[in-house]
């Protein structure tokens, strides 16, 4: 766990997985921003992690994908950029499978990644040297074993700290306490708690909870008889069946 934050950067940011490509900056804060979007529903939720380069900054992700996945000629092409995004989202998929990014009551048990996908800005089309605003998409999905507020009283996610965060909670969940989280607001309506901040210097958030529906067992016994959960291994096998798998050869 304590590894997981520096694990992201890593895969989110290009410019920190440039070897060969000499830049102009020296650290990831002067080339972009990352926000975190996560929403948490009963068997599962969504990480979506939002990549944002500054025009003058958007050479360094193009230079990337041009010297290791396209073929070196200035230019990033639609293919190229097909390739990359491929890249990137097996490589999410592996590293978070060596480590997840979820915990609740400080495990991990129970929590299946289902799902992992990248989205690369058609921005990134076009000249290395062209300026143009970029925003990259990466979504991770995740299934509970069981409606989540049954698994624990609190779920703890790791981060990037200093960067944007917002949790959604579910209807039927109270919110007792929020930790880990820098200029936090909570705000609750209609019946759904939102916490919005940034990641503070740990890079570790944890939000405490309890639900109403805690003691409604006859309510929450008919919605598990509806709902079919795939083992992990099976899980797992699917994905690796239907993610197309890239090779990349540097030059």
């Amino acid at each position: 766990m304590k590894h997981t934050a520096t694990i992201i950067l890593k895969l989110l940011c290009f410019i920190v997985l440039i070897l060969t490509v000499p830049i102009s900056i020296t650290t990831a804060d002067d080339a972009f921003t990352l926000e975190s979007r996560i929403d948490i529903e009963n068997r599962g939720l969504s990480w979506k992690y939002i990549e944002m380069y500054e025009e003058d900054r958007s050479y360094l992700i193009k230079q990337y994908i041009d010297a290791n996945i396209g073929n070196r000629d200035g230019f990033v092409s639609a293919w190229e950029l097909h390739k990359a995004d491929k890249v990137m989202r097996q490589r999410l998929h592996d590293n978070i499978m060596q480590d997840m990014n979820v915990q609740i009551n400080k495990s991990y048990d129970g929590i299946y990644p289902v799902n992992v996908d990248a989205e690369l800005s058609h921005e990134l089309i076009g000249r290395v040297s062209q300026p143009s605003a970029v925003r990259n998409l990466y979504i991770v999905e995740y299934e509970f074993r069981d409606f989540f507020y049954k698994m624990g009283s609190d779920m703890s996610f790791s981060g990037i700290p200093g960067t944007k965060v917002s949790i959604t909670m579910p209807e039927t969940i109270e919110v007792t306490a929020v930790n880990g989280v820098e200029n936090k607001t909570i705000t609750r309506i209609n019946r759904i708690t939102y916490i919005t901040g940034e990641f503070g210097n740990k890079g570790q958030i944890t939000v405490h909870y309890n639900s109403t529906h805690i003691n409604s067992e006859s309510n929450s016994d008919t919605l598990e008889d509806d709902i079919k959960i795939q083992k992990p291994v099976d899980i797992i096998d699917t994905f690796f069946k239907n993610i197309c798998t890239v090779s990349v050869n540097k030059q």
